[in-house]
């Protein structure tokens, strides 16, 4: 079901101009398309078509376990895919069942930015979410945990919280190793996350949560769209600072759950001590091992929420 529903403007992202009426969610009975009077937490899970593999494994996992719940919480997802490259703009945002297409969107890693203030954008005017988890098809996600974390939050609507980064250098596209302060941080190709003067002026960007997975509740959901719509300097294309750029601008502080949520370096073997206790971790190599051992206590600075 679709229907022709007023965008909001934006100067400097592409608006969302006709968005699914109903709330319908899938693994089978908690995607976004299940009608719900209210969601405690929304899961969007960032996708691309061609991570056919990536997205059963999810759905066969986390997506579909028989999770513990605090009393009267209620939790749903939707994997978020922005249109194919090289076709052409559409007025219809489509929810293809347990999948939303934002149509104003080209899929690129370029256009991450754009993919995540949209799909914050439909989840404001369509779910009626407290909090939402914003995470990749990569990921691995305790539900319990999670719903127990935030069920004990005396406002979990303005959450914003993740592994904050602090003190992350702003690069210029002039720059060498030289300039780098922390130059083993950086890969060889560093220069693909040059950021121009009049896009951020600052040294330093302010905290952000890391991309890989961060918690943003309803009221900093709207106060992080309020800030890009009163924001004069173009955006930049690195999504988790720009995030963190437009949550400072609303006066919006990120919370540090870094015990928590855990972001492994790629190529490094896994262990189960990377996922026990945890609430979420990215980079997953096996997801069906990987849940084994998310559904293990200890580790990650103490339990929250059963299997």
């Amino acid at each position: 079901c679709e229907v022709e529903a007023p965008a909001e403007q934006q100067r400097t992202m592409p608006a969302e101009i006709a968005l699914p009426s109903a709330l319908t969610l899938a693994s089978d009975t908690h995607h976004v398309g299940r009608d719900t009077s209210h969601v405690g937490l929304l899961a969007l899970i960032f996708t691309e078509r061609a991570n056919v593999a990536r997205r059963a494994a999810v759905r066969q996992t986390w997506l579909s376990h028989a999770w513990s719940l605090p009393s009267n919480f209620t939790w749903r997802y939707a994997f978020v895919e922005a249109r194919a490259p090289r076709t052409g703009a559409s007025k219809q945002s489509a929810l293809r069942g347990d999948t939303l297409v934002l149509a104003s969107v080209e899929e690129s890693y370029l256009n991450l930015v754009h993919k995540t203030v949209a799909a914050l954008r439909w989840s404001l005017a369509h779910v009626p979410f407290d909090t939402l988890l914003k995470t990749d098809d990569d990921s691995i996600v305790h539900v319990g945990r999670a719903a127990a974390w935030l069920a004990a939050l005396p406002s979990r609507q303005r959450v914003y919280a993740g592994r904050v980064v602090r003190d992350s250098q702003v690069v210029r596209s002039n720059f060498t190793r030289a300039d780098l302060a922390h130059p083993d941080w950086f890969p060889a190709d560093f220069l693909k996350w040059a950021v121009g003067v009049d896009q951020m002026p600052d040294a330093v960007y302010p905290p952000y949560c890391a991309g890989a997975g961060y918690f943003v509740g309803r009221h900093t959901a709207r106060a992080i769209v309020g800030s890009l719509a009163r924001r004069r300097a173009p955006p930049f294309t690195i999504e988790d600072a720009f995030v963190g750029v437009l949550a400072r601008d609303a006066l919006v502080e990120p919370t540090d759950v870094s015990s928590r949520v855990q972001d492994p370096p790629a190529g490094r073997p896994q262990t189960a001590d990377d996922f026990r206790g945890q609430i979420l971790v990215h980079r997953v190599a096996d997801m069906k091992t990987a849940m084994r051992w998310l559904l293990e206590e200890g580790g990650g600075g103490g339990g929250g929420g059963g299997d």
